[in-house]
């Protein structure tokens, strides 16, 4: 963000949200996976070794490769504000990177702070950045929002030959912290078919690493390592209603839970078909679209095409990227006018309002 003073202002927002939560008592699956984690108490010789074996998901009890996220909770494991303000650091990052990548999608200066600062009041992210056992998808994240700005200033510039490096670098810093980088291979075909498809035929020696390198990680993830334990009790629900469920509550992200289930009847062809008229009233605008396709596809790993077991068939944690689309969308759609611009800052007065009330929660464990 070139402005100085909007990213004090945005970083000064998240710092407010979430300072009460920074010294709240380290429980739920920070407990287990971070600060109890019998991985964490190895000397480091015999850690790295069971990091980069066969076997790492008994070793580092996790279900998704995240062997990044693992090697920053060895060495901060025992210091929850560390780590705390680690993640908000993260975030502030990604709205800033939002706050670009609005700007590249041609929304005003203005609109494109309002963006950012939505992202970072969100209130369902409160579930990620409180929980640092779920920063593998922050992680992830922030390298594919940077993968995704290189392939556009790729498009724009023929010149920087260290951009492709940048791109492969990130992709293999996503891949190392959670599954879904594969996202950004997604959202960058997207936009190069939308808005550089001229260009494609000269991105093809990037498409042919990235590709090898999309092989070569999927191959050693899913054919190599031992695959992990699962839970015992397997959740089977359609994809379109957990979609529903995901777009209900980006439209409104109150109540926030961290475990939850999926209400019975009819309700989820409701949501459908509003975001479907939404897709067809936009379908004029390549920004609108994008920003429409960004969420569905950033949903897409945790709509159980390939079932999966959890404690809860959906959470709040998994909305963290999917809300940077909808951030998007508004600061184009009604972020173009004072009126609109007004609008965009009175959601933005709510989300903090919800963000910091949830946020309070945190410091009592009953209460949560």
């Amino acid at each position: 963000m070139n402005n100085t003073r909007g990213a004090a202002a945005l970083a000064g927002a998240i710092a407010l949200i979430y300072a009460p939560a920074l010294t709240s008592p380290v429980i739920y699956d920070d407990a287990a996976h971070v600060r109890d984690n019998p991985a964490f108490r190895l000397p480091f010789g015999e850690f790295l070794s069971g990091l980069i074996s066969r076997d790492y998901f008994s070793f580092a009890a996790e279900r998704t490769y995240q062997p990044a996220v693992t090697l920053f909770h060895y060495a901060s494991h025992s210091y929850p504000l560390l780590y705390r303000s680690f993640g908000l650091g993260l975030h502030f990052l990604n709205a800033v990177l939002i706050y670009q990548l609005a700007r590249r999608l041609d929304a005003g200066r203005r609109p494109a702070i309002l963006a950012a600062g939505l992202f970072a009041a969100f209130p369902a992210s409160t579930e990620l950045l409180n929980f640092s056992a779920f920063k593998g998808h922050l992680f992830a994240a922030t390298c594919i929002l940077a993968v995704l700005l290189a392939v556009i200033e790729m498009c724009a510039d023929t010149k920087k030959i260290s951009l492709p490096f940048k791109i492969c670098f990130f992709l293999i810093l996503g891949f190392l912290s959670k599954e879904t980088a594969l996202i950004a291979v997604a959202l960058s075909f997207l936009y190069v078919m939308l808005f550089a498809r001229s260009e494609a035929r000269r991105l093809r020696d990037l498409v042919v690493a990235v590709a090898v390198i999309c092989a070569a990680y999927l191959c050693y993830r899913f054919s190599y390592l031992t695959p992990p334990r699962s839970f015992p009790k397997r959740f089977e629900y359609s994809s379109l209603e957990s979609l529903a469920f995901y777009l209900r509550t980006m439209a409104a992200p109150y109540p926030l839970c961290l475990e939850r289930t999926l209400p019975s009847g009819p309700w989820w062809a409701v949501w459908l078909g509003v975001f479907a008229a939404a897709v067809w009233l936009l379908r004029r605008s390549k920004e609108a679209l994008f920003a429409l396709a960004w969420i569905v596809v950033s949903l897409l790993p945790f709509l159980h095409l390939i079932p999966f077991s959890n404690v809860s068939p959906v959470a709040d944690r998994y909305l963290y990227l999917p809300a940077a689309g909808l951030c998007l969308l508004l600061a184009h759609l009604i972020g173009r006018t004072p009126r609109g611009e007004f609008a965009l800052a009175g959601i933005l007065v709510i989300w903090t309002g919800i963000a910091a009330a949830r946020n309070l929660t945190y410091r009592s464990t009953r209460a949560l």
